[in-house]
């Protein structure tokens, strides 16, 4: 038995595929336990491969063979198997779960790094890519924080948490939203780049209806030399908070020097919110053009 499994195997590397499926499935068959349990596991990944065998089919027959047998080299190769069918099958889930199992089993065996590695670049891009599209929120949200420590590390890693604290922003929970953002701030970044999140965290900030602490973030990170778009947009923040505090004066001082559509806007929403009528509406006009 053992024989004609290593004769399959050999099969199957020189590219022999229906040699080696008919060898499988007769040692599946006749041989007894671990060569059986072997055969059937690497007839079942070559057939998926092959287009033999649809993706749920697959899925389906190395969990009932998991479920069989539970020691050794086998049992580990049935587990890192059926990860990366869940990973190929997009069951994030049930792909990040067993890969951490693999890990447990073997974290240091080269054939649980590659499979760790694999399955952290799908974990980067449900949150990176437009892969991540067909995640509901809540799914999303609930992914990340049960699997964070597949998270990459580095800027990349940084994007993802800004990326899900948009996804809070979504599902109306700000206060998770501005911890992610206000932890990247205080401990992440430098620079411009740590003025641009702190844009974002007062902008959730304003939407929780703390525009004194949406302030207090923008006057922490405030940096001389910032570029021109970033200054603009923090000033646009700046104003809506001042004017959330009935400060309007400091407000339409803030913007000014600007314009545009959305300053239009913004100033009218100012006025508005002051109660000053007569410029509301001159403003609220002035949006219209000649209409």
């Amino acid at each position: 038995d053992r024989l004609a499994l290593v004769r399959a195997r050999a099969a199957e590397a020189t590219g022999q595929t229906e040699a080696a499926l008919d060898a499988y499935t007769r040692l599946e068959d006749t041989a007894l336990r671990p060569v059986s349990v072997e055969a059937s596991l690497r007839g079942a990944l070559l057939a998926r491969a092959a287009g033999k065998l649809t993706s749920d089919a697959a899925i389906e027959r190395l969990e009932r063979i998991g479920l069989t047998w539970h020691r050794g080299p086998i049992d580990e190769a049935i587990t890192a198997g059926l990860a990366r069918l869940y990973l190929a099958a997009g069951r994030w889930r049930d792909a990040f779960t067993t890969v951490r199992r693999v890990n447990a089993f073997a974290p240091n065996a080269p054939a649980s790094e590659a499979l760790t590695r694999d399955a952290q670049a799908a974990f980067e891009d449900l949150y990176l890519t437009d892969k991540g599209d067909s995640l509901s929120g809540v799914d999303a949200v609930a992914l990340f924080f049960d699997f964070r420590e597949m998270s990459p590390i580095g800027r990349r890693g940084d994007e993802v948490v800004r990326r899900l604290a948009d996804r809070l922003v979504e599902l109306d929970l700000l206060d998770p939203a501005a911890d992610l953002l206000k932890y990247q701030i205080d401990n992440r970044l430098t620079g411009p780049a740590r003025s641009a999140v702190a844009a974002r965290l007062a902008t959730v900030r304003l939407m929780d209806d703390k525009p004194m602490q949406a302030l207090q973030v923008l006057d922490a990170t405030d940096l001389p030399e910032l570029p021109r778009e970033l200054k603009r947009a923090r000033g646009l923040v700046r104003a809506r908070a001042l004017s959330d505090l009935s400060r309007t004066d400091l407000a339409l001082e803030t913007i000014e020097d600007e314009s545009g559509p959305d300053i239009q806007r913004l100033r009218a929403d100012i006025y508005w919110g002051a109660r000053r009528w007569r410029e509301a509406g001159e403003a609220h006009e002035g949006l219209l053009g000649d209409a």
